[in-house]
């Protein structure tokens, strides 16, 4: 597999695979793991980095013990944005991570992940010691989450045209032909969003223009004469 863009990750995924996040120190790389519907991260441990050969194969276990189907990694870009020597080197290890685990690797920009990390453990009244050996794998859960919540679980931006033209709605009879009396002529309307069987379901009214029962409305409620609504009518108030 090779280097893919984040809206693109979730194409590439089975159903159920969780992905996994990594924050790649200098000596630790801190992991999380997501669920299966990819909706919440999990910091799950901290591995100390060896010979990167030896730690694909550590992680290789984990990826098979946890279904993972796909690697977000925190890219430590600068804070304006460019990239440096430590982007560069998270690029080229996540390029070795894909091409030896056969899984899309995605990034995602790691700015203040691991203050985050810090803030939260802080707030959790963890010691140093703890947040010393757990502050990789958290800043990791706060990388992979900061994907989820971008809204990785995607759908393609359709036009009005190829929705009202797509195959897959007229299948399952989401439109409806509705006689309009006043436009003379029928007009499509969506149609209910669910059916719980094989009965036709039918439209006994067009649905109303905008607008169309202001006079009834204001009449009612505002206790205003037809020859006030149409005055109001005339001067663009309503």
């Amino acid at each position: 597999m090779a280097i893919c863009d984040l809206n693109e990750l979730n194409g590439l995924l089975a159903a159920e695979a969780r992905l996994m996040g990594l924050d790649l120190g200098a000596k630790t790389i801190g992991i999380a793991v997501s669920d299966v519907s990819r909706t919440i991260a999990t910091a799950r441990t901290t591995l100390r980095r060896t010979k990167l050969s030896r730690d694909i194969e550590t992680l290789r276990a984990l990826i098979e013990t946890e279904g993972i189907g796909g690697i977000v990694v925190g890219l430590p870009v600068n804070m304006d944005g460019s990239e440096g020597p430590r982007a560069q080197s998270a690029r080229d290890t996540a390029a070795r991570l894909a091409e030896a685990l056969a899984l899309p690797v995605a990034f995602w920009d790691e700015r203040w992940s691991t203050v985050a990390a810090e803030r939260a453990m802080l707030d959790a009244d963890l010691s140093r010691r703890k947040r010393a050996r757990k502050v990789d794998q958290v800043a990791a859960a706060y990388i992979l989450q900061g994907a989820l919540d971008r809204g990785l679980l995607v759908a393609p931006v359709t036009t009005l045209d190829e929705v009202v033209n797509s195959e897959q709605l007229a299948s399952r009879d989401y439109w409806t032909s509705v006689d309009h009396g006043q436009l003379g002529r029928a007009i499509r309307y969506p149609g209910p969003f669910a059916k719980f069987s094989a009965a036709p379901i039918t439209y006994r009214r067009r649905p109303p223009r905008l607008g169309e029962h202001n006079h009834e409305i204001y009449g009612r409620e505002l206790g205003l004469s037809p020859a006030q609504l149409d005055q109001l009518q005339t001067k663009g108030v309503i």
